[in-house]
């Protein structure tokens, strides 16, 4: 799921920023195409599992205040990061 997001940069950046230099320009049809698959490989699932899936994503989305508590937050308490 977090790979079908960076590809859906690729469409994104070439329409948002056309003047960009870049390393590498691919054919559209191929972000295009791994973004549907990536969708179709996420839906699928959850419409056949519902349950599995969501302790899946409840597992992948817990990491997001992790992040903003141990990386994203830049002036911590000294009391905490003596304790991390």
């Amino acid at each position: 799921m977090s790979i079908g997001v960076s590809v859906l940069c690729v469409p994104w950046l070439r329409w948002a920023q056309p003047n960009l230099p870049r390393p590498i320009k691919v054919n559209l049809a191929f972000p295009i195409f791994y973004i549907i698959a990536t969708l179709f490989v996420t839906i699928v699932p959850m419409y056949v599992t519902p349950v599995e899936t969501g302790y899946g994503c409840l597992m992948i989305f817990s990491a997001v205040p992790v992040y903003f508590v141990f990386i994203s937050w830049k002036q911590k308490p000294k009391f905490f990061v003596k304790a991390v």
